[in-house]
Formats: structure tokens, C-alpha cells, sequence
């Protein structure tokens, strides 16, 4: 069963508004824990950090069309899984612990027998991750609604590809709760009061993030050999260390291709260990190989980059990808 006494419910502010925003930069919410430990790509610690510390402007409450689609469709999901659960529901606003205010958690639902209810709306190829279990970011943001509520379970309701929806019970862990609880104690105590800066990671997250702090200009910037030798010799060793794997893991798959000898699958006894499986059309190679049945097919021309960039060159310079090419140097 949740305990009251353990949280207090924020006063309730309209999506997008700048209280709600204020609000959310007052705590680490649910959703961000997988990035504070590394488990995703789409947000990291140094990117938490920019916005709590208000470095980069915060999220504006605009919702991409996947955002959209999953607020839109969350009332859905949640009406399904109590029918199905056979549950009522509270729909309570934003939730701050008690004893550690620096922990938010904004429920999709409080059921009746005392659980938790998170909605989730994902796509079809992310079924694997919901047969019998949920994906592991999913599992943390639920631990961390556990702690703040003291609930002991929590259900994920996740619509898969819009037509199926998976039903599973998480049972609470102490060990995840108290890997959750120290990861949120530690950021806060000592990144956001402290002000100190978390590393920069790999993360698609954090690339945005310097991508928003450093809009591309151009034109040249002297520094020392100090500030760029360590990670110029750090980049160039791992890009060394890329290309050897890759070439490894081309010669063992094509070892795996010659096993199978033309065959779907290689199997020890009962157990499947290898499977081939659809990719991606080869259309470069079709063209090349087919090139009246290719004309036949093509519909659409492709986008003419060129004349955009000609007549909208701020337009272009914004979606340019921009990469890093490191010299050889003595």
C-alpha cells in the first residue's frame, strides 16, 4: 500500500505553464533516473544537470508527435488495465518525498490495492522487451515511484504497436530501490547543489545538448596543446579500437554465414544459437543492379539538398550533421 505520509502532492499546474516548469526543475523526476545512471541514450547526467542548474532552457511542455500520442493515448491505456485488473484509480498530480524532496514522482495512476500504475505506449519492435517483462528503464522509474510512495508493487501498461496491450506486475526490490535512491542523492547532493559538472558522456542526449550550448559558427579557435591532446589522443586510439572490433565482428559473422551454409537457423541440441533475420532493402545496390525495374518503382524523387542550401542556407545549416575529422599530428 502507497503511504501518505511519506509524500506530499504539489499543487497541481497546467502542462507547459511556468509553474510546472519550475516545478519540475525542483527535483529529479521518475523518468530521469535511467539517465542519471547511464542506461539510455536519450538523456544523461550532464544533460539533467544543464537543465536543473538552468543551463540550457528547460523542456517547454511541447510534445513531439511520439510524446503526443503518448499523452494522448495514456487515459486509454490506464481505463484498459483497471477494467482488466479489475481496479479503480486515483490520478493525483506531481508527488515530492517527504524525506528526500529532492525526489518527484508523477503517477499515471494509484490503484485501489494500493500499486502503482505506469502507462507506456511504444512501438511494435519493442515487443520482446514486454513479453513477461518490461524494459529496464521502465522497471527504475517504478522503483523510484515505490520509494517516494512506499508502495510495495506497481503495474506497466504498455500498448504495443497500438493494437496489444501488456499487462505486468513489478514486485518492489530494495536493491533497485536503494540503487535508485543513492543515484538520486548523489546528483543532487553533489552535481546540482554542488554546481559541479558530470562528465560529458557519448550519449545522443548530450551531443544535443552541446549542439544547443554551441550552435555551429565556423571559423577557427586556437588552444593550447594542454586542452586538446588528451582527448585528441583518447579519440584517435578509440576510433582505433572501433575499427579493429568491426572488422573482427565482420570476420566472425562472416565465419557464422559459411556455418549455416545457406540455412535460417544453427542450433546446439534444442537450443537456437543463431538466426538470420530480415534487414534493411539494399536499394543502392538494387539500382545499380536493376536499373529499368528500379525506375519502374521509384515514386518519389529524393529531396534536392543542394538547391535548399542554396536558398535557405540558415535552414540547411541547421540540419547539417557535423563530424569530427582528427588530424595526424606530431
Amino acid at each position: 500500500m502507497t503511504n501518505s505520509a511519506l509524500y506530499q502532492e504539489l499543487p497541481p499546474t497546467e502542462h507547459g505553464s511556468p509553474a510546472w516548469l519550475e516545478a519540475r526543475l525542483a527535483g529529479i523526476g521518475s523518468s530521469e533516473v535511467s539517465g542519471l545512471l547511464g542506461l539510455v541514450d536519450w538523456d544523461s547526467a550532464w544533460s539533467i544537470w544543464l537543465r536543473k542548474t538552468r543551463r540550457v532552457p528547460a523542456d517547454a511542455g511541447v510534445d513531439t508527435e511520439s510524446m503526443f500520442w503518448g499523452r494522448a493515448l495514456e487515459p486509454i491505456i490506464r481505463d484498459v488495465a483497471c477494467k482488466r485488473l479489475g481496479l479503480t484509480v486515483d490520478t493525483p498530480g506531481t508527488l515530492r518525498s517527504a524525506q528526500r524532496p529532492h525526489m518527484l514522482y508523477s503517477p499515471d495512476g494509484l490503484l485501489s490495492d494500493g500499486g502503482l500504475l505506469e502507462c507506456k505506449n511504444t512501438a511494435w519492435f519493442m515487443a520482446n522487451r514486454w513479453t513477461g517483462q518490461i524494459p529496464d528503464h521502465a522497471e527504475l522509474q517504478l522503483h523510484h515511484g515505490m520509494y517516494v510512495t512506499g508502495a510495495t508493487h506497481a503495474y506497466a501498461a504498455g500498448l504495443i504497436g497500438g493494437n496489444r496491450l501488456e499487462l505486468v506486475r513489478v514486485d518492489r526490490n530494495e536493491r533497485l530501490v536503494e540503487l535508485v535512491v543513492d543515484a538520486c542523492d548523489r546528483f543532487w547532493r553533489d552535481h546540482v547543489l554542488a554546481d559541479v559538472e558530470p562528465p560529458i558522456t557519448g550519449t545522443t542526449a548530450d551531443r544535443d545538448a552541446i549542439d544547443q550550448l554551441h550552435p555551429f559558427t565556423g571559423g577557427d579557435l586556437h588552444v593550447t596543446r594542454d586542452e586538446i591532446a588528451a582527448l585528441h589522443t583518447e579519440y584517435k586510439l578509440a576510433q582505433q579500437a572501433e575499427s579493429d572490433a568491426a572488422k573482427r565482428k565482420d570476420a566472425a559473422g562472416n565465419k557464422i554465414r559459411a556455418l549455416l551454409g545457406g540455412h535460417a537457423r544453427l542450433l546446439v541440441g534444442d537450443t537456437v544459437w543463431v538466426a538470420t533475420k530480415a534487414g534493411p532493402f539494399k536499394s543502392a545496390v538494387f539500382r545499380d543492379s536493376e536499373p529499368e525495374l528500379y525506375a519502374e518503382y521509384l515514386t518519389r524523387a529524393s529531396l534536392d539538398i543542394d538547391e535548399l542550401r542554396e536558398d535557405h542556407p540558415d535552414v540547411y545549416a541547421r540540419y547539417r550533421a557535423i563530424s569530427l575529422d582528427l588530424k595526424e599530428v606530431a
